[in-house]
């Protein structure tokens, strides 16, 4: 019916919001002629070129959707539709080499969710799918681990990756693994977003979601620490030789006693953080969602760790 609508033009006037240097597509699609291929022909477009508007623009940027937010919050019937952007895109290494069964593999690791935006009225949810693909879903660690030869040492949601605000923005995930029972080197290409700066913008005062690293650890004995009972909750704890920063666009070789550690970004804060309650705070620090420094420098609440209260 919208389709009907609009293609007959019998409702309102619309307008559109285009990406500076495609104003002018509308103009220039196959046209509603006999001949398609003709040089002359009357031509309307849907929404004329004086209500098409160019902004600068990227999608990692998303000043489009924070436009729209803030028209969202700027009328009472859609104010709860306000939301600081979510994470714009994540990380998805491809790893190849020989399998187990001395196969060639070669398979993109979907394993990583960003947070999203904090809303008008409460956080962003934890570890979501991004902007475009609703229903992706989060690889299976085992399966991960029973076709090809690697060991995931973890994943889980990671502190600190949601930015700031009234309502803070969810929570990424971070994830760890190492090769196993591999008959050779295995290749990794690390294709990280939201690796430079952050690329998720707060509103209305919400900080943005700060950029998390993606990093290589070499010289690790974390299969021999596990054997004996000791299971490892971050990359912090584990001993190493050599840590590495990998570049957004980084080919690395993964052997024994390598750990690949991808950190995602969350999502962006809504309102100032420093009128974020403080029990909501306190939650998250007992949930390990914000470090203690995060919540005596940017929210501004001193706790005392021992009686788990605000002082």
């Amino acid at each position: 019916i919208a389709t009907n609508t609009l293609i007959e033009r019998k409702g309102a006037t619309c307008g559109l919001i285009t990406t500076r240097g495609f104003r002018d597509v509308l103009e220039l699609r196959r046209r509603d002629r006999a001949s398609m291929y003709g040089l002359y022909t009357d031509f309307h477009p849907l929404i004329p070129r004086w209500l098409r508007l160019e902004v600068d623009e990227r999608l990692a940027q998303s000043l489009v959707s924070t436009a729209l937010s803030k028209m969202f919050a700027a009328t009472e019937k859609y104010r709860a539709e306000a939301q600081a952007n979510g994470v714009p895109s994540t990380k998805r290494p491809v790893v190849a080499g020989l399998s187990r069964s001395r196969e060639t593999f070669a398979i993109t690791l979907i394993d990583q969710a960003g947070g999203g935006g904090g809303l008008s009225y409460r956080d962003g949810p934890d570890s979501v799918h991004i902007a475009g693909t609703p229903m992706m879903a989060l690889g299976n660690a085992e399966v991960y681990e029973r076709l090809y030869p690697v060991l995931y040492l973890y994943r889980k949601h990671a502190g600190d990756t949601g930015g700031p605000g009234k309502y803070r923005g969810g929570l990424g995930t971070e994830v760890a693994l190492t090769p196993h029972r591999n008959p050779g080197p295995i290749q990794l290409l690390n294709l990280a977003g939201c690796s430079a700066h952050p690329e998720a913008r707060g509103l209305y005062g919400g900080l943005p979601a700060p950029v998390q690293p993606t990093i290589l650890l070499r010289g690790a004995n974390v299969l021999g620490e596990m054997a004996a009972g000791k299971m490892p909750q971050g990359y912090e704890e584990i001993a190493c030789q050599n840590r590495k920063v990998l570049k957004s666009r980084e080919v690395i070789s993964l052997r024994r006693g390598d750990i690949y550690v991808s950190v995602q970004a969350g999502g962006a804060g809504y309102g100032d953080p420093l009128e974020r309650k403080p029990e909501l705070v306190l939650k998250d620090y007992l949930n390990r969602a914000c470090s203690q420094e995060m919540c005596q420098q940017v929210y501004g609440v001193v706790l005392d760790l021992e009686a788990k209260t605000v002082l």
